[in-house]
């Protein structure tokens, strides 16, 4: 959730991936194929030490983090297994796969700054998708 890019995340998260752009209102309608109900919210950074989220607030804990890494500005997507629209979800220990519509989601693909081009597997997906991909405009010195 930011208006440019950042050379830290890049280098703290990136690897070898891309950053997809997308919107609120994008994320939201690629959902709607799924029966299940996903909901998000924007991370909550505080200061550990001196502040706490309240016990019995699961929904806080979820979407909170300790200052340090306010850089992110995280937004969480949530699947609640208690939410009476996902009753039918089975218990798993290693996620729930659930459909969204990647043609609606993307809006498009920024390739890291420190890779020399897309691998060529996704940038024939991107293009049979008709989502753009375009080159970060993040500056760097190679090392």
């Amino acid at each position: 959730m930011r208006e440019n890019e950042s050379y830290l995340m890049w280098r703290a998260y990136a690897g070898k991936g891309v950053a997809i752009q997308t919107t609120f209102e994008r994320m939201q309608a690629s959902f709607d194929k799924t029966p299940l109900a996903v909901s998000g919210a924007v991370v909550n950074y505080i200061d550990f030490e001196r502040e706490k989220t309240g016990l019995g607030q699961v929904f806080a804990h979820v979407t909170t983090k300790d200052l340090p890494y306010e850089d992110e500005r995280e937004f969480r997507l949530l699947l609640w297994q208690h939410d009476p629209s996902n009753a039918i979800l089975p218990a798993a220990e290693d996620g729930v796969q659930v459909e969204v519509d990647t043609s609606i989601l993307i809006e498009r693909v920024v390739r890291n700054p420190f890779q020399p081009e897309l691998p060529s597997s996704l940038s024939t997906r991107l293009q049979e998708l008709g989502i753009q991909y375009q080159n970060s405009g993040v500056k760097h010195v190679a090392k």
